[in-house]
């Protein structure tokens, strides 16, 4: 459960910013960084005794070690209720607060979570990124030292700064279960090396010799689990970049990142994707298919290498992927409506039909099913409920070709629908699902 969202502003002691590419000189050190935060409590959180005090008393006391080990002073700007409901996985936590409470005028957002237990998980961050969970209120964190809130606001805030897990053996440290004052020697070069660290603008903050010394540290030994946590924040701001309209420097910083981590399959989705939209459909199926290859269950990486294979001709190679898809996960649309399109060429049309239903069984909002559907029945002498669909796809945003309506009308010269200026109107789709 969301329990505390932190959003941090990193500056000097005279309250001026320091460039994130310089590292403190000894003379600096002695200025102590202030991070504000912003704490957002959920209501489980909120429902504890005590519980705006003990949010107080947990950050002072990580303020303390980070202050008296870094020079680094957390201090916390405010505390915003936040409802989330329950039921919510950690992960999906991260994506609700970031879209529902904004981080300004605060750089990182530290989630305090209650009652959300499961996997052993106790936090969650992005490394190199602006958002961490931290959780209380489970059995394991209410007697166990090292999964006391303090001890995972700790990790996480370390995460923050672009620590990582240490290899296999080290128990020595924070960053693997120790108390929450506890840094192994590469965890504390990490963080004195990010101590000015702009988490406003993130990785693309660090320059070239930042990234070498933090890529040094991280060659000396690391969780060999873990992906390489610089690469994956290189891939998210080369993907933020491509939705922005920046794909060439996009793609730059994607090819980095595989550069830096070839064995992860993420920024190899990313590339892909990055590709589609520059219209360099072999080159994004390249992409996919590696990233596939590298991680089965890279399930958005299948989908768009179905989609993509379908759409350059390479049909039966398609139908293999996005049925794999619905192996891996039987509620992804996409694939149910890219198995359709193949099955409706081969004019196995009621194959086709269950398809495009069965993608409007897992997701009623999904408007390209609706569209395929209605195209469907069109062809097969069904105009009634052609335009039954078809009007459901308007409604979700789907652009329904002007043709098609008039073919509709004039099958169906009395039946209700849009206006002829409403008809065709919409968002315009660009692939099959």
């Amino acid at each position: 459960m969301l329990g505390l969202l932190v959003a941090v502003t990193v500056l000097t002691g005279d309250l001026e910013p320091r460039p994130a590419h310089a590292q403190p000189s000894p003379a600096q050190s002695s200025q102590v960084r202030i991070v504000t935060m912003r704490a957002v409590a959920d209501e489980p959180y909120r429902a504890q005794p005590g519980w705006n005090a003990m949010l107080r008393r947990t950050i002072q006391t990580v303020s303390d070690i980070y202050e008296r080990q870094f020079q680094i002073r957390l201090v916390l700007h405010d505390v915003v209720p936040w409802t989330i409901g329950q039921a919510i996985p950690i992960p999906r936590i991260l994506g609700r607060v970031r879209a529902e409470v904004a981080a300004d005028p605060a750089d990182v957002l530290v989630v305090f979570a209650a009652e959300r237990c499961e996997k052993l998980e106790y936090g969650f961050a992005l490394t190199f990124g602006r958002y961490a969970v931290v959780q209380t209120g489970c059995l394991d964190t209410a007697v166990l030292k090292n999964t006391a809130p303090d001890a995972v606001l700790s990790h996480e805030m370390a995460h923050l700064f672009g620590a990582f897990h240490p290899a296999a053996g080290r128990s020595d440290t924070v960053m693997s279960g120790g108390p929450a004052d506890r840094f192994d020697g590469q965890t504390a070069r990490v963080i004195r090396l990010m101590r000015g660290y702009d988490f406003t603008r993130g990785v693309l903050g660090l320059d070239p010799e930042v990234r070498r010394a933090w890529s040094a540290i991280y060659a000396e030994g690391h969780a060999r689990s873990d992906p390489n946590p610089l690469a994956g924040a290189l891939s998210g701001a080369g993907a933020e970049l491509g939705r922005t309209g920046r794909l060439d420097e996009g793609v730059a910083l994607l090819r980095e990142a595989i550069a830096m981590d070839p064995t992860a399959a993420r920024p190899r989705t990313l590339l892909g994707f990055l590709f589609l939209r520059q219209g360099r459909l072999e080159d994004a199926a390249r992409e996919l298919d590696a990233a596939k290859r590298i991680n089965f269950r890279e399930v958005e990486a299948r989908t768009e290498l179905g989609l993509v294979l379908l759409r350059i001709g390479r049909e039966e190679e398609a139908l293999v992927e996005l049925r794999d898809v619905l192996r891996i996960d039987p509620r992804a649309p996409r694939a149910y409506v890219g198995i359709g399109m193949i099955l409706a060429k081969r004019e196995r049309t009621g194959e086709a039909i269950t398809s495009f239903q069965s993608a409007i069984q897992v997701d009623s909002t999904h408007g390209p099913a609706y569209l395929r559907l209605a195209e469907v029945l069109d062809r097969i002498g069904r105009p009634l409920e052609a335009w039954s669909a078809a009007e459901q796809a308007h409604d979700r945003g789907e652009d329904v070709a002007p043709a098609l309506w008039q073919q509709l009308t004039q099958k169906l010269p009395s039946a209700p629908g849009a206006s002829p200026d409403v008809r065709g109107c919409g968002r315009r789709h660009g692939g099959p699902g």
